[in-house]
């Protein structure tokens, strides 16, 4: 009887573990997801920006272009950088986010410091080609 016991036990304590352990993956791969959506929610942000700008520039040079002055050429240029800065930054997202899919993490808090650490990066580097970046996410 006791050796019985002693066996329904183990049995019991290794459902328990193998709960936690399906628990800790599904827990991690709804991290996963979330800071995912939370990525595209900021690319889908910078791809209006991308789309208002290249439209405010297409229709700048269309109107200006036969006698465009030097400050004219200087914000058509502006409108094209901010416009490329919206385009790098979808693409520098898009990797972290594919990064964070693909990544096996031990815990949700390794996703979140993952995820905190990828966007940091990409608007670090985002500030080194067009200053002031940085300060949309601090």
């Amino acid at each position: 009887m006791n050796e019985l016991q002693t066996r329904t036990f183990e049995s019991q304590q290794l459902q328990v573990e193998r709960s936690a352990r399906d628990s800790l993956v599904v827990q991690i791969a709804a991290a996963q997801e979330s800071a995912v959506r939370l990525i595209e929610m900021r690319m889908h942000m910078h791809e209006r920006d991308f789309d208002r700008q290249h439209d405010l520039s297409f229709r700048y040079r269309a109107e200006f272009e036969a006698n465009m002055t030097e400050e004219q050429y200087e914000k058509l240029k502006r409108m094209v950088d901010h416009r490329n800065k919206a385009r790098e930054s979808v693409d520098c997202l898009s990797k972290v986010a594919l990064d964070i899919s693909l990544a096996e993490f031990q815990s949700v808090m390794e996703v979140r410091e993952f995820l905190a650490e990828g966007i940091k990066a990409v608007y670090e580097k985002l500030d080194q080609a067009y200053p002031g970046t940085l300060k949309q996410i601090l």
